[in-house]
């Protein structure tokens, strides 16, 4: 069973989403917020949220399966799956944080290891003075690499944490619709562009 069985595919939830919103933009401003299309914008803010867990659903087994689980309930789970995706972009940052400690502790000791060997030896064994060069380069290549590492996972704890924070503007804490039709539009684009984000960062 897919992870997401109850979310729709989000292309047919887009196309219906633009035919709504170019029938209300279609209407006079005054209009369209007098009241009597009230059924019409609450439409828009169900599509758009329909959209964005549509969209999540491509990603969800990478991020752990609390959070599948929780999307496979659909926008009726909402709560918890925004939750569960603040509960995913924190531990992302913890682990961050975590390598960066280790990362530099590493680096630090390598460092004053091959500068100790280098100082003891060269009295002792001139041979130690190349190894310990070598030691150092090899170090280095790997804290370059490591960096890279971590600033890609940095860049991803960063997206998934303002994901989070937008959808946490965007509607209630149970994924009510609180806020104009055009607020929507402009965050579910928004939303898509950070998950283009998150999906290029895995």
């Amino acid at each position: 069973m897919s992870a997401v069985a109850e979310v729709r595919d989000a292309a047919l939830a887009k196309e219906e989403l633009q035919d709504l919103l170019n029938y209300l933009d279609g209407l006079p401003h005054d209009l369209r917020h007098g009241g009597a299309f009230a059924a019409y914008e609450q439409r828009v803010g169900e599509l758009s949220r329909e959209v964005i867990l549509s969209e999540m659903a491509q990603f969800a087994p990478q991020l752990g399966s609390k959070f599948a689980d929780a999307l496979r309930s659909g926008p009726a789970a909402y709560g918890r799956i925004n939750e569960e995706l603040t509960a995913v972009a924190r531990r992302h940052k913890q682990d961050v944080e975590r390598k960066q400690r280790v990362g530099r502790a590493v680096h630090w000791g390598v460092l004053v290891a091959c500068a100790g060997t280098m100082v003891s030896a060269v009295s002792l064994i001139p041979l130690a003075i190349p190894f310990s060069g070598v030691a150092f380069l090899l170090e280095a290549a790997h804290a370059a690499w490591f960096s890279k590492r971590l600033k890609d996972q940095e860049r991803l704890a960063a997206h998934l944490s303002i994901l989070s924070e937008v959808l946490g503007h965007s509607f209630g804490p149970s994924g009510e619709i609180l806020k104009p039709s055009e607020y929507y539009a402009a965050s579910t684009k928004r939303v898509e562009t950070l998950l283009e984000e998150i999906n290029a960062e895995r």
